[in-house]
């Protein structure tokens, strides 16, 4: 890739199947008369396709703050993306495997070529024009993004 390769993304070691096997909803005793009218619980893992596929990264800079990404947000990457072709996945938001490290980008043609970017969304990173003979390893795209407010 042309142009610096930052390292943006902190792999956090646990994945959505991970926390899907953990849930527990135990009750004991009777149940509610009520109950017939209470709504389903809030379900965190009915928005994840493929939770055996999902992971999650800490951003650790600001080179996506611009398409909402932050520093200090937890990615949700879905890896059953990485055996796409790259025309497949023409703007989406990919996680970048290079270098022993992690980085995200939007994948774009880069103007006035017939050629594939990943696009920064901040002005002070560099792009990176992915070249015919280069080995680019997809380790997914980028499906949900958590933040926490101050």
């Amino acid at each position: 890739m042309d142009g610096e390769f930052d390292k943006n993304l902190q792999k956090i070691d646990l994945k959505a199947q991970d926390l899907a096997d953990n849930y527990n909803h135990n009750t004991s005793g009777f149940a509610s008369p009520a109950a017939v009218y209470a709504r389903s619980p809030l379900n965190i893992f009915s928005f994840f396709d493929n939770p055996e596929a999902t992971y999650f990264f800490e951003m650790t800079n600001d080179s996506m703050q611009l398409a909402g990404i932050e520093e200090h947000d937890v990615v949700i990457v879905d890896t059953s993306y990485a055996t796409f072709l790259l025309k497949d996945l023409l703007g989406s938001t990919l996680v970048i495997e290079k270098e022993g490290g992690f980085t995200v980008r939007k994948l774009v043609i880069t103007s006035g070529k017939n050629t594939y970017s990943l696009q920064a969304a901040h002005p002070t990173y560099p792009d990176y024009e992915i070249t015919l003979n280069e080995v680019l390893t997809i380790f997914g795209k980028v499906v949900g993004v958590i933040k926490k407010f101050d």
